[in-house]
């Protein structure tokens, strides 16, 4: 009988023993391959990341490239901190069961930290070279116009709106007309210097049909406690611009339609819901007038913009599009980070915008360089490298205006006469 019992015992155990053999084998098998899919993931990033760096021409900062290459070393740190963490928990004995879980738990921690940088190692080369994959913020040849971007535009309308919901009533504020008084934010700073008004041509997206419609949506002066702006705000912003001071002698501003929603239900909803961000103008001395040579911003050449070092988008997302709607070719669609990451963390300064803006608009002259254009009757807006045709130091960056949720579009003029 003590024998039978014993043989049990052992029986129970080696039974024990092999399916816990097999769990650890099962686990250590999924973390070993997801290590090895980690490693690969780190190579394809920092593939891409040299082919776009050979494949750009000024594009990418040294700062900007130090960075990369740091955000890159955290992953590989964490990748090998995770192998070392399975190859500890397979010296560790099943007999031995606390040490053994809390080995098991290690490994699942360092799994977590390793797919996190490379998340972030991801959405950092992302973000540097999105203008290059164009067919997915273009209106594909073939494809109604604006259609795939209309897909991008709810991507980043729902994050607004979701920032929102919990909102108790609309967020607007007081419309800005002509016949009152304006905002501080479109008032020049109180610097001295002497400024010439430009007057620019009527803008003809106050034309649009979504007007009457934006019209229909303003509430009461009552319902709109919040300091953000209508649409309709917007359009009227986007006009005030065409009006805002230059010296000397400046050619036209590149006449853009202002960006609008493409459907009823998307008019409804972001139109009628959602709050948008006051303009940001590029005031500068010395003279005083409202605007920065593109190739300025481009350089960092920055010391005439006022208030260069304040802070701008502090409270949005990681990224915004940067829209451009250049008479004559596709709309454009151009993503850029709000923020800086390791060199000095924290949100972009004016001047940082600037540049970013810059180096959004001379990435749609490289692309557009040498395209066919879709109107022909639009031909003396060619953009390109060829001459004759409008280049980055031929423009001048007046504004930016929140045109939707997660997206802007800067108010460009020529220095010359077109």
């Amino acid at each position: 009988m003590a024998e039978t019992v014993a043989l049990g015992l052992v029986g129970a155990a080696v039974t024990v023993g092999a399916a816990q053999l097999t769990a650890a084998s099962g686990f250590t098998g999924r973390h070993e391959s997801s290590y090895r899919q980690e490693m690969l993931e780190t190579r394809r990033n920092t593939d891409d990341f040299l082919t776009n760096l050979q494949s750009t021409s000024g594009d990418i900062t040294p700062d900007e490239e130090r960075e990369f290459l740091k955000v890159r070393d955290e992953a590989i740190r964490q990748e090998n901190e995770y192998y070392e963490s399975i190859e500890d928990y397979k010296q560790v004995s099943w007999f031995n069961l606390p040490k053994k879980m809390g080995k098991r738990k290690e490994v699942r921690v360092k799994k977590h930290l390793t797919r996190h940088a490379n998340h972030s190692l991801r959405s950092l080369n992302e973000s540097m070279h999105s203008g290059s994959d164009t067919s997915s913020i273009c209106a594909a040849s073939g494809s109604p116009p604006r259609s795939n971007l209309a897909a991008e535009d709810i991507r980043n309308w729902a994050y607004d709106i979701n920032q929102e919901s919990e909102a108790a009533q609309p967020l607007y504020m007081h419309r800005v007309s002509p016949h009152t008084t304006p905002p501080l934010h479109l008032a020049p700073p109180p610097t001295p210097g002497g400024s010439q008004g430009f007057t620019g041509p009527p803008s003809p997206h106050l034309h649009s049909p979504l007007l009457p419609f934006a019209q229909s949506q303003q509430p009461k002066a009552e319902e709109r406690p919040q300091p953000l702006y209508t649409y309709l705000d917007q359009l009227q912003f986007f006009q005030d611009a065409l009006s805002l001071p230059a010296v000397g002698v400046y050619g036209p501003f590149v006449p853009q339609l202002m960006y609008t929603p493409h459907t009823t239900s998307d008019r409804r909803r972001y139109i009628g819901e959602v709050g948008m961000e006051p303009p940001i103008h590029f005031w500068v001395e010395n003279p005083s007038e409202c605007g920065i040579p593109l190739s300025d911003a481009f350089h960092s050449r920055v010391k005439r913009v006022l208030n260069r070092d304040g802070i701008v988008f502090e409270d949005l997302g990681p990224s915004v599009s940067m829209r451009l709607e250049w008479p004559g070719y596709r709309q454009w669609s151009r993503k850029i980070r709000t923020r800086r990451f390791f060199r000095n963390p924290g949100p972009l300064t004016r001047a940082e915008l600037a540049r970013r803006v810059a180096k959004c608009v001379q990435r749609f002259i490289q692309e557009s360089h040498g395209q066919p254009m879709e109107d022909d009757t639009k031909a003396r807006w060619r953009v390109g490298l060829g001459p004759n045709q409008i280049k980055l130091e031929d423009l001048v960056l007046v504004s930016i205006h929140n045109v939707s949720p997660g997206s802007w579009q800067p108010h460009l003029r020529l220095r010359r006469l077109l």
